[in-house]
């Protein structure tokens, strides 16, 4: 707090405006109650989960997990956060394909170039045959693609997922 009160007070005077470094920002967050990456990714994930939130609340919901997650360690926390289950269940939602395709990109974005995110994802069975699945529909190609390619370069296990599970059937003969 006295840091803070003595740049305030330095503010006020050009001479020593310069002279008194800047409070830290992450302490201000703190200070001020503003909610952490982790917190905001277990909000965006409860929306999306919770039954009474409609459609666009929970796109933007999701939209906002896939800017936390660009942050690499925001996507290693998936699998920490115990996060991996709920985004792989909107893999599987037919009926709203717009949470579909953003929950591919969310996977796309937290896989890659991401080794630790890769190998967490493949821990799940039903997350490579759920991505071939999409990748069959018109619809949702371009983003379980992305999603696909995302996951199996430099992985091996992903790689041997994929082909178990004729993911090379996409490309046809």
């Amino acid at each position: 707090m006295d840091k803070i009160l003595n740049w305030s007070l330095a503010q006020q005077d050009p001479e020593t405006a310069g002279k008194v470094p800047a409070p830290d920002s992450k302490l201000l967050a703190k200070l001020f109650g503003a909610a952490d990456d982790p917190q905001l990714m277990k909000e965006a994930i409860a929306v999306v989960q919770s039954e009474e939130a409609e459609l666009e609340t929970k796109l933007t919901a999701l939209e906002n997990f896939e800017m936390l997650i660009e942050n690499l360690d925001n996507a290693n926390n998936i699998e920490n956060m115990k996060m991996w289950d709920a985004i792989i269940d909107l893999l599987s939602l037919e009926k709203e394909l717009e949470l579909q395709q953003l929950a591919c990109s969310i996977v796309g974005t937290a896989v890659q170039n991401n080794d630790k995110s890769q190998a967490d994802f493949t821990k799940y069975p039903q997350g490579v045959p759920s991505l071939i699945a999409l990748a069959h529909k018109k619809e949702s190609r371009l983003k379980s693609l992305y999603a696909l390619s995302s996951l199996i370069r430099n992985n091996t296990k992903a790689y041997e997922s994929f082909d178990e599970h004729k993911g090379w059937e996409l490309i046809g003969p």
